[in-house]
């Protein structure tokens, strides 16, 4: 097996002026202080790890037959939804081996763990439109490497499932993704099942994750404040426009924030309920809100809202709202 093996795994060529040197095979090729895969094998105690490597030797073995291959072939590794049969942690420890092998390889894969251990550059994400599928992917080139990095954490490690979702709704904060995932239930969309995914942009930086949907062919829409940062969101979606219509790509919120919006729309009640104000009393929006804010936390106070509107049925969610889920919903299902 190790004769047979590393003679098609060899990747190094020989040189003329020492043509005895070891080539670079599959078992014994190693890059600086990293193990080679037989030091890994050999060192395991593990007896999945060891039978995952058996397997893939052996399904190895079954591809080539009674094939003479040329000296100068190269294999090519092809592995459909390997997730399909393994938990989770053998999953990790499989795709640790197949790092190991000095070979392309090409994965088809749904699980969002899987994603989240390969570089961004080398993902392929696939968009099937009316007549044909296409292969997406990030152009590095295009992005600065602080943008990678923010890029890399909050999509990649924290957020790889989003990459299958087919429109993401972009928001400022942790308020608006309990809200806007909460009423959606309310209104009847489950937006998971719908292809929605729901992303605070705040931490991240709107304009790259902007790019990173149009790179790999998802739509987007995008929710903002109506402060002064709000506004300079809002200038950041119009420069990304091209030929899109500004309502198709963004919503704005006529008020500072979430909260003064939904107290000006038909919330006063229960803002005012919430500090104990009597619902007749003078006093002005803000100073109700912050009070708010000061004795709740944000997702505390956002989970709130979710209740009362429970409570006082769809209905009281205001308009606005359900325009943009009707819109993402709609955008997702490709009827834009």
């Amino acid at each position: 097996m190790n004769s047979l093996v590393e003679h098609y795994f060899s990747f190094k060529r020989q040189h003329r002026k020492n043509p005895r040197q070891q080539r670079d095979g599959l078992f014994y090729s190693k890059p600086a202080n990293e193990k080679s895969l037989s030091q890994v094998v050999e060192e395991t105690n593990n007896k999945q790890t060891r039978l995952l490597l058996m397997g893939l030797l052996n399904a190895y073995l079954q591809a080539k037959g009674p094939t003479d291959l040329r000296r100068c072939a190269r294999p090519l590794l092809i592995l459909e939804d390997p997730e399909g049969r393994l938990h989770p942690t053998h999953l990790a420890r499989a795709w640790s081996l197949l790092q190991l092998l000095p070979m392309q390889k090409i994965l088809t894969t749904n699980s969002p763990d899987l994603l989240g251990q390969v570089p961004l550059a080398s993902l392929r994400r696939l968009v099937r439109q009316s007549d044909k599928t296409i292969a997406t992917q990030l152009p590095i080139k295009g992005f600065g490497k602080d943008e990678l990095r923010r890029i890399g954490f909050h999509i990649r490690f924290h957020r790889s499932g989003a990459l299958f979702a087919r429109c993401w709704l972009l928001v400022e904060g942790e308020t608006e993704v309990w809200l806007f995932n909460e009423l959606a239930n309310q209104c009847g969309y489950n937006l998971a099942a719908e292809g929605v995914q729901i992303i605070e942009f705040a931490q991240s930086g709107l304009k790259s994750l902007v790019k990173v949907a149009k790179a790999f062919g998802i739509d987007w829409h995008v929710v903002t404040d109506g402060d002064a940062a709000g506004k300079k969101y809002a200038v950041a979606v119009k420069n990304q426009l091209e030929n899109d219509q500004e309502r198709h790509r963004l919503t704005e919120l006529p008020d500072k924030d979430i909260e003064h919006y939904l107290y000006a729309n038909g919330f006063e009640p229960f803002f005012k309920q919430m500090i104990k104000v009597p619902l007749d009393h003078p006093i002005p929006p803000k100073k109700v809100v912050a009070r708010v804010l000061k004795k709740f936390a944000k997702p505390d106070l956002a989970l709130a809202i979710v209740h009362y509107c429970e409570e006082q049925g769809p209905e009281c969610i205001p308009l606005l709202i359900r325009w943009t889920l009707k819109r993402v919903v709609t955008m997702a299902n490709g009827n834009t």
